[in-house]
């Protein structure tokens, strides 16, 4: 099975970076890839008229051959960071063929605040729900104060809430797998 992680920090050393590092050393059985939306371009139908710039390619191709996507996001301003909406806007064009038409996604969002990203996965659902993905359901995974978290990183255990919605999440991919034509 592959993953797609597609982080909605560009910092170098962002938490959800850290989570995703993680979730890619906990997980033996499944091949995790991240999914890079730095160098996409800002959205723009003149770019689009005149065929996808190469990193939109990549990026849809990327999204594409995976069997699920896992977003890790933070939460600017009480929403999701504009580099990933960006990203999403790529994704789901052309709409009548997109990448995220039907992929199963799973969302995590990591904050030092005390929210945990709940309103940045409200908007997320709501944008990924537009696209027609397949959000993984009734299961949210807000993980606040995360500084503290990655500080004892070490300790057995620390990181059992994400495991668990990983596997979850997986389960969602095995059981929704050919159903949708």
């Amino acid at each position: 099975m592959n993953i797609g992680l597609i982080i909605g920090s560009l910092r170098e050393q962002s938490y959800n970076m850290k989570l995703a590092s993680h979730i890619t050393q906990a997980f033996s059985d499944v091949t995790f890839e991240r999914i890079s939306i730095g160098e996409l371009p800002f959205f723009n139908e003149d770019l689009e008229t005149n065929g996808d710039p190469q990193a939109v390619q990549q990026f849809k191709t990327a999204v594409e051959r995976m069997d699920g996507l896992i977003i890790l996001t933070p939460e600017y301003n009480g929403s999701i960071p504009g580099v990933l909406k960006n990203a999403l806007d790529w994704g789901s064009r052309p709409v009548t063929n997109s990448v995220f038409h039907n992929k199963q996604v799973g969302i995590i969002g990591a904050t030092p605040g005390g929210m945990g990203t709940a309103f940045a996965q409200i908007h997320l659902r709501q944008v990924l729900e537009a696209m027609r993905a397949d959000v993984l359901p009734h299961e949210k995974l807000h993980v606040s104060r995360v500084h503290e978290l990655c500080a004892v990183a070490e300790q057995p255990n620390t990181f059992r809430y994400v495991d668990r919605y990983v596997q979850q999440f997986i389960q969602f991919i095995q059981n929704t797998k050919g159903v949708h034509v």
